[in-house]
């Protein structure tokens, strides 16, 4: 072998380990950030704990023992109709905040798939709207991690939102893909349209609207990829990428 092609051994040698050594750092570093996120994922589900501790050991007992006393009140009053006309009413009430904020806590606590499917769903049936609005789920279901459903089901109300209010679509598309890499969610509207998002965020900023930032904040928080796709005249995607590692439980 002449010396140059020596050196041109060596040099191709030299590359392949530089190629290996940087492969080695960027798996180095997805799997830091990797632990990062899950670390503050788990962080925020210690305080939605505490917080639901505090709520229940203080809001939700409180209401509870003024429900009693104002029902022992309206006991006494059984035979006033005027008090009765007041009070049951205001009873039944602080039952239905009660349950409520039971429900709540219950949320707060719970550890398992949030049922990304209803949560959507009820989203959806929030909407006051004459829009056609389509869910459908592709892939084998699995368990979400319980912060990754909320911002989930955050970011696709806000997409909503966005299509019914500001669009002015007639037909929405929101579908979730579970993947074997990734947790994917689109939301498509045929609407007016967005001439440049980026354009439109700075917009918002100058008018107190925070929709499209909180959503990319959301994305970025749970360390998924979020883009929007928008001409004028030819409707939005809204899309959002969790990478599987994260979205998933096991």
């Amino acid at each position: 072998m002449s010396c140059r092609d020596a050196l041109g051994a060596g040099a191709l040698a030299a590359l392949v380990v530089l190629g290996g050594v940087l492969c080695l750092l960027y798996l180095a570093r997805v799997h830091y950030l990797g632990r990062l996120i899950r670390d503050r994922m788990a962080e925020r589900m210690q305080e939605r704990e505490r917080i639901a501790r505090d709520l229940h050991d203080t809001l939700i007992q409180g209401v509870q023992g003024l429900i009693m006393q104002f029902q022992s009140v309206a006991d006494h009053l059984a035979h006033d109709p005027a008090a009765q006309a007041v009070l049951v009413p205001a009873l039944d009430r602080a039952e239905e905040m009660l349950v409520e904020g039971r429900e709540r806590v219950k949320g707060l606590r719970r550890l398992e798939d949030r049922h990304l499917r209803r949560q959507l769903q009820r989203v959806i049936d929030k909407q006051l709207t004459t829009a056609r609005v389509s869910l459908t789920i592709k892939g084998t279901v699995r368990p979400l991690q319980p912060d990754i459903a909320d911002d989930i089901v955050a970011i696709a109300g806000e997409a909503l939102c966005n299509a019914v209010r500001h669009a002015q679509a007639k037909a929405i598309e929101i579908q979730v893909e579970y993947g074997a890499r990734a947790l994917v969610l689109f939301v498509s509207d045929d609407g007016i349209g967005i001439a440049t998002p980026d354009a439109e965020d700075r917009a918002a900023l100058t008018k107190g609207h925070y929709g499209l930032i909180g959503m990319r904040e959301r994305a970025r928080r749970i360390g998924a990829t979020f883009a929007i796709e928008s001409e004028p005249g030819l409707g939005t995607l809204v899309r959002l990428s969790v990478p599987a590692r994260l979205a998933y439980i096991a």
